[in-house]
């Protein structure tokens, strides 16, 4: 079980990995990329238009200190964060939207996620409609969570990332995944 998880829904998914990030130089990827298409293929998500990659969007929330960031930065082996997060610029009917907790406990890797609608953005970006939300998804402990700790910390919409993913995923084993 999730270390932090009090409850389960159906409607919460849940995932559990490894993560080891490295920076690399072009020539770097290309090779390590040359080496990998002999054993791995493009995830079933990447669009040809961006050269077999696909767009991400996250929202972060975090305190008006940063607390989350600083976390990060200093390295603390348990942590979580709260973010929203989608797969294109602009919204489009049919594209997924996630609420998400990504934590990390250790060295393992820790997300678990509801799918949202459009229409319940504005009631997690403005703290006064937050509990509006959990009209939405009645006792759902990730909804519970998010809310519960967005007024306990004053967790407010901080940091806007965008970037195009390269993922790659192995033939022998489902859970081994490289992205660029």
């Amino acid at each position: 079980m999730i270390p932090w998880i009090t409850g389960r829904s159906a409607q919460t998914e849940d995932f559990a990995r490894y993560e080891f990030k490295y920076l690399l130089n072009l020539e770097q990827r290309k090779i390590i990329e040359e080496e990998i298409s002999h054993f791995m293929e493009f995830d079933g998500h990447v669009h040809k238009e961006l050269e077999d990659s696909y767009f991400v969007r996250s929202l972060y929330f975090d305190t008006e200190d940063a607390v989350n960031y600083y976390e990060k930065i200093d390295g603390v082996g348990a942590r979580r964060k709260f973010r929203i997060r989608t797969y294109s610029q602009e919204y489009e009917d049919g594209l997924p939207i996630y609420l998400e907790l990504k934590g990390r406990q250790i060295e393992r890797t820790f997300k678990q996620r509801i799918a949202i609608e459009k229409e319940h953005l504005p009631l997690l970006t403005d703290p006064q409609r937050h509990y509006e939300f959990l009209e939405h998804f009645p006792g759902n402990w990730l909804a519970e969570r998010f809310v519960f700790e967005s007024q306990r910390k004053r967790l407010k919409p901080i940091l806007l990332v965008d970037y195009i993913r390269r993922p790659y995923t192995s033939e022998f084993d489902l859970n081994f995944r490289i992205t660029f």
